[in-house]
């Protein structure tokens, strides 16, 4: 069965720090989960009443492809995955690989290009969800 991946908590938690998404913005939004106070995942349409009731915090936590999405459209960051088979240990081995590209006005700007970057030789990942958790922190905690 195929199911929505959310963001984790540690990055549910850099997103409402980056102003993702207010409790207003929640009655008119599907397909959220949120994590309470003490990091438990729940669906948001069975606890939303509950929650503003007790007037419990808790941390929105929206699919991979929302916080994407929102990357895109508000600060115009792309995150692009990718596959390849690298040799890690003298073995070939699938893995998957992030980037994070800026559009510009008139150009594009690769922030991980330099190879300074402490990111620069980890954008390696066991799954494509892996990648894109790792790429949302990286964007969340070094670009906005």
């Amino acid at each position: 069965m195929i199911t929505e991946d959310y963001v984790s908590f540690e990055v549910a938690k850099l997103l409402k720090e980056k102003g993702f998404l207010k409790k207003e913005d929640l009655r008119i939004t599907q397909n959220l989960s949120f994590y309470d106070n003490i990091g438990l995942h729940h669906n948001l349409n069975k606890w939303y009443d509950s929650l503003i009731q007790d007037k419990i915090d808790f941390v929105v936590a929206p699919t991979h492809q929302m916080a994407m999405k929102w990357l895109r459209e508000v600060y115009h960051i792309e995150i692009n995955i990718t596959f390849g088979f690298p040799f890690i240990n003298g073995k070939q081995q699938y893995k998957y690989f992030w980037s994070i590209v800026r559009v510009c006005d008139n150009h594009l700007e690769y922030p991980m290009d330099d190879p300074n970057s402490a990111f620069y030789n980890e954008e390696m990942a066991d799954s494509f969800e892996e990648a894109v958790e790792a790429a949302l922190k990286y964007c969340l905690e070094n670009l906005i």
